[in-house]
């Protein structure tokens, strides 16, 4: 539990850095974790798997987020294991996401011996504290912030090339073929803003 207690410190530590760069809380962070003394093997609170020989500094941060949550990379105790990434937060009350990860993997077994397969992997997630606690790190994953503000980005190019064509469609006169084109533009618009995903229809290329 000195591990624990050392990174609550220093949370309570970097969050009191008002103003502070990202990169000034890292090397805050970082000098911090030099400091402390740990075992040459321990476990995390997250898994009795989860057994590490040390910290792998050079990719510790502060993340940017209001409760200046620590990613934390642990050198894994098995040779040429991949290492352990976590993130320690203090300010939120985990034990709801603690549940609701619990109640989850409950379900998902159940559903597995229905024969519905649904291929899903909870995270690990455990309250060390009512107002701390940590959180395994998914790797080779988006957040879902990510993926939205990656929609939206898609969302304006496409609306931007729905304004082209109109322009276009209104600049000069058109053929047949390119009111059928425009028509099934209209119809594109009307799916993209009812919020639908856009398919845009696949043509035989000409040979």
């Amino acid at each position: 539990m000195l591990l624990v207690t050392k990174l609550a410190q220093i949370t309570e530590t970097v969050k009191n850095m008002r103003g502070a760069t990202l990169d000034d809380l890292d090397a805050v962070l970082r000098r911090e974790l030099e400091g402390v003394v740990l075992p040459r093997a321990f476990q995390l609170p997250l898994s009795p798997f989860m057994v590490c020989r040390g910290l792998h500094l050079e990719k510790c941060k502060v993340m940017g987020s209001a409760q200046k949550p620590l990613w934390l990379t642990f050198h894994n105790a098995v040779r040429d294991a991949p290492p352990h990434v976590v993130i320690f937060k203090c300010g939120d009350d985990l034990r709801q996401d603690q549940l609701t990860l619990q109640i989850l993997r409950s379900m998902d077994a159940l559903w597995s011996e229905a024969g519905l397969e649904l291929k899903m992997s909870p995270y690990g997630c455990v309250a060390t504290a009512g107002a701390q606690g940590f959180i395994e790190v998914v790797q080779h994953s988006n957040t879902l912030a990510n993926i939205t503000r990656a929609e939206r980005s898609c969302y304006r190019a496409e609306l931007e090339i729905f304004d082209a064509l109109d322009l276009m469609r209104r600049s000069r006169p058109s053929t047949r073929a390119e009111d059928s084109t425009s028509q099934r533009v209209d119809s594109m618009r009307e799916t993209r803003c009812r919020g639908r995903p856009l398919e845009l229809p696949l043509e035989p290329a000409s040979t």
